[in-house]
């Protein structure tokens, strides 16, 4: 499809399948052929099929999905001990954000309870916290 290169079923095809194009056995799969391919990525496919070739993403690279790919790659390069040190970064990083939302929201409600004993409406304290009016009539109820 992207050089316009048309995959012709075999004899063999033909006489059993009865079909004159191989899309028509394979109506939703597309042939990469990346042997062929000549190592010069002019758009974004040129850019996946230099990947899946040479397993290797050039950094002036844009298609989408190939940062993932790249991150992927990178990871993927790492001996075992680096593995397992990323690892334990990347599961630290989300007790970090875990612990830093659950003292915001916790900041929040502590506001909201301040608010309520102040007397004022739910819709000005959901406007002040971003908390929903459903929690702050859970905490008003608590109050009581």
């Amino acid at each position: 499809m992207h050089q316009n290169d048309t995959l012709l079923p075999t004899s063999l095809q033909k006489q059993d399948f009865k079909v004159e194009k191989v899309s028509d056995i394979f109506p939703k799969y597309y042939i990469i052929k990346v042997n062929n391919f000549n190592d010069v990525a002019k758009d974004t496919l040129d850019e996946w099929v230099y990947f899946l070739k040479n397993s290797e993403i050039k950094d002036n690279f844009k298609a989408k999905g190939l940062d993932k790919a790249k991150e992927k790659l990178r990871y993927e390069s790492l001996t075992e001990e680096e593995k397992k040190m990323y690892d334990r970064f990347q599961e630290n990083r989300r007790i970090e954000t875990s612990v830093s939302y659950t003292a915001k929201q916790e900041e929040k409600v502590d506001m909201a309870k301040k608010a309520i004993k102040k007397g004022f409406d739910n819709q000005i304290i959901a406007d002040l916290t971003d908390l929903t009016t459903e929690k702050i009539e859970q905490l008003r109820s608590a109050k009581e």
